[in-house]
């Protein structure tokens, strides 16, 4: 696991971070990143936008002695990590046992100096108040990023692949609902805009059958 500039912080990406193009969008220099399980976190549908105008449900993550997730660790610098605390305002930067991370790289454990950053929900956030609604809806355009990163890690590295590391990502996300809406560009052709849009439905259609044959396309029609 490289460090750059000396850097033994590290941050672990459990949503959009785990994509390439996602995280380099963010922090241009972490183009490198690992993939690994984590015990003691739990990722699930507890965000939501900006509550003036039109926004979306996005995934965050608690601290939960009985949670597991995957995702990805990258190397930041210090300016990079103060930059990602501002970012990140409204969760809190916690950092994670190092041995309660398992790397699908083929690296038995990190650096020793290594400190691994999660940016979670502060204690007490009431996470049912956040979940997917109507004005703050699962996106599939998100959840295109998220798993288009898992697949990018299953064709990186054996050992994701021999995880179900994209499964993995569905059935330890929790409270998935029915607010959901397929918003992906020319829908009928997401092949063109989503190369992986194919193989990302067919996970969700085994995993989520009941949700997935529930997605409404753009303008969605709720029930008020």
């Amino acid at each position: 696991m490289a460090q750059q500039h000396g850097s033994a912080n590290f941050i672990f990406g459990y949503g959009s971070l785990i994509e390439r193009a996602s995280r380099t969008s963010t922090t241009p220099s972490a183009w490198a990143a690992y993939p690994v399980i984590v015990e003691g976190v739990a990722r699930g549908w507890w965000g939501t936008g900006a509550q003036v105008g039109f926004s979306t449900c996005f995934l965050s993550a608690i601290i939960d002695p009985k949670g597991r997730c995957n995702g990805v660790v990258y190397p930041v610098t210090t300016a990079e990590l103060e930059q990602t605390d501002r970012r990140e305002w409204f969760y809190e930067r916690t950092a994670l046992d190092t041995h309660a991370i398992t790397f699908l790289d083929g690296r038995r454990s990190p650096p020793e100096d290594a400190k691994i950053w999660v940016y979670a929900l502060k204690e007490g956030s009431p996470t049912q108040d956040h979940r997917p609604s109507a004005k703050f809806p699962i996106v599939q355009s998100y959840v295109d990023v998220c798993l288009n990163g898992c697949f990018e890690m299953e064709t990186l590295y054996p050992l994701a692949k021999e995880a179900d590391y994209a499964r993995m990502f569905v059935q330890e996300t929790r409270d998935w609902g029915t607010y959901w809406i397929n918003d992906r560009i020319y829908p009928r052709r997401s092949f063109n805009m989503t190369p992986r849009a194919s193989q990302i439905d067919a996970l969700l259609n085994e995993l989520l059958p009941d949700l997935f044959a529930k997605i409404q396309l753009e303008p969605a029609q709720w029930p008020s």
